[in-house]
């Protein structure tokens, strides 16, 4: 059985964690507009994907090893993992084809 992690007993619901992670990195969080429910849908998936990708399957000593490793999962997020939404490329790569694009 795997031990309980210390840092974030049981499963921290994904506004709590949202909370936690943004208060530690001085971020605020916004509502998405409610005339555009995709952005929510978008939100809702991440937070989705950081639950069942990044904290489940981890286990933390601390809230500096969370923050060590959230970076290093948050890297390859957008840099190294495809995503389907974005026709099978990477945010980053999608980020700087558009930009070039725009300039």
């Amino acid at each position: 059985m795997k031990a309980p992690n210390p840092i974030l007993p049981n499963i921290i619901p994904a506004k709590r964690l949202a909370v936690a992670i943004t208060d530690k990195a001085a971020v605020t969080i916004q509502s998405a507009c409610h005339l555009f429910f995709q952005t929510n849908g978008k939100i809702e998936a991440f937070w989705k994907i950081l639950k069942n990708e990044f904290f489940s399957p981890n286990h933390f000593e601390s809230m500096e090893d969370v923050v060590l490793n959230l970076g290093n999962f948050l890297f390859e997020y957008n840099h190294l993992r495809k995503h389907g939404g974005l026709n099978y490329e990477t945010p980053f790569d999608k980020l700087q084809r558009v930009t070039e694009l725009v300039s």
